[in-house]
């Protein structure tokens, strides 16, 4: 039973512990600086973490397989000038993100199939699909920051909001909670954490 208590304990510290340093950076960022609570910068707050969370969101499913990605950061970076290169074409930003995302799958599929077909550690694969986005990035752009200037997709979701909060902050929510829905209550989901655990046991 005391075994069980402080095992308790510890779960649960572990679970506020980021809570309080969030809480403790917030206080501390309010009292330097008088814009930090400002609206328009906690929207872009949320604007910017929103991308971070989705990316986390992805990786947790990678290494709940006990799998590791190493190109994110640099395929996140290519499809986002591919889509700028699509809305530069005259592409609508719905479509173009669309063809963002079916391009995304494509990359992702390509590194799961050399992973676990051809018997290639992900570190391995990705690492390499990490130079290669990097190096397509390069000749996309030819070096030169190239601007999303489309202000219907910047007002419908960097700039948009819905009761108050910005839209941003519900496909995140969603997502999250989409993610936790496959992960608990689905047969796959549980596979994926069996296999993370023991490949040949949950084999």
């Amino acid at each position: 039973m005391g075994a069980s208590v402080i095992t308790a304990r510890r779960q649960a510290t572990s679970a506020l512990l980021p809570m309080l340093g969030t809480g403790a950076l917030l206080v501390l960022f309010s009292a330097l600086s008088p814009y930090f609570l400002d609206p328009i910068n906690l929207q872009n707050l949320v604007n910017d973490a929103s991308t971070l969370l989705l990316c986390a969101f992805g990786m947790t499913l990678v290494i709940l397989v006990g799998e590791i990605d190493l190109s994110v950061g640099a395929v996140c970076s290519l499809l986002t000038i591919v889509f700028a290169s699509l809305l530069t074409m005259g592409l609508v930003w719905p479509l173009a993100a669309l063809i963002v995302m079916m391009v995304g799958l494509g990359i992702s599929a390509i590194n799961g199939v050399v992973s676990v077909i051809g018997g290639v550690p992900s570190f391995i694969v990705t690492l390499g699909t990490m130079s290669i986005a990097t190096g397509a990035s390069y000749l996309l752009t030819g070096s030169i920051a190239l601007p999303i200037t489309d202000e219907g997709f910047f007002s419908a979701l960097y700039f948009g909001t819905f009761l108050g909060l910005p839209v941003t902050s519900y496909l995140v929510a969603g997502a999250l909670l989409a993610v936790l829905v496959f992960q608990t209550r689905s047969a796959l989901g549980r596979e994926f954490v069996a296999v993370g655990m023991n490949p040949e046991a949950a084999r």
